[in-house]
C-alpha cells in the first residue's frame, strides 16, 4: 500500500509540474498529435486523392515536362519525411504508454515478478532465455480454455 501512495505522490508531482513552460519536444508532441489526428481523417485521404488526380492533369497539360516532375518529386519527398516524423513521434508516445500501464499492472499484482519491468532494456539473449522460460510454463499448465471445451 505505501508503494501505491507514493506511486501516486510521483504521478501527481509530475503533472503539477507539466502544467509549467513547454519545452520543445512538448511543442512538437502537440504539433504532431494534432497533425497525426488531421492526417488520419477519411477527409483528407480523399482530398490526396483529388491533389493527386489534379497534379497528373497538370502534368498532362504540361507535357510531364521536367520542371513539372521535379516540382511533384520535391513536394512528394518532403511531405513524405514529415509525416515519417509525425508517425514515429505518434508510435514512441503510444509504445511509451502502453510499457508504463503494463509497469503499473505488474507493479500491481503481488505474484509478478517486477524484474520484468525492465524488459525493453534487457539484452536480446535474456529475452530469448526468458520467452524459452515461458514456453515451458504454458506448455506444462493445462489451457483452461480447453477444459471447458471437454466438459460441454
Amino acid at each position: 500500500m505505501a508503494k501505491k501512495n507514493k506511486i501516486q505522490k510521483k504521478i501527481k508531482k509530475i503533472k503539477k509540474n507539466n502544467k509549467k513552460a513547454h519545452s520543445l519536444d512538448d511543442i512538437f508532441h502537440d504539433i504532431a498529435f494534432k497533425t497525426s489526428t488531421l492526417i488520419g481523417n477519411v477527409w483528407v485521404f480523399i482530398l490526396a486523392c483529388l491533389l493527386t488526380a489534379f497534379s497528373l492533369i497538370v502534368g498532362a497539360f504540361l507535357n510531364f515536362s521536367d520542371v513539372w516532375q521535379l516540382v511533384v518529386n520535391l513536394s512528394v519527398s518532403i511531405i513524405t519525411l514529415l509525416i515519417v516524423f509525425i508517425i514515429q513521434n505518434s508510435q514512441n508516445r503510444d509504445t511509451k504508454g502502453i510499457h508504463l500501464k503494463l509497469d503499473e499492472l505488474i507493479l500491481s499484482h503481488s505474484s509478478a515478478r517486477n524484474t520484468i519491468i525492465n524488459l525493453d532494456k534487457m539484452s536480446e539473449k535474456g529475452i530469448k532465455e526468458l520467452e524459452k522460460h515461458y514456453k515451458k510454463i504454458s506448455s506444462q499448465k493445462d489451457d483452461p480454455l480447453e477444459k471447458n471445451d471437454d466438459e460441454k
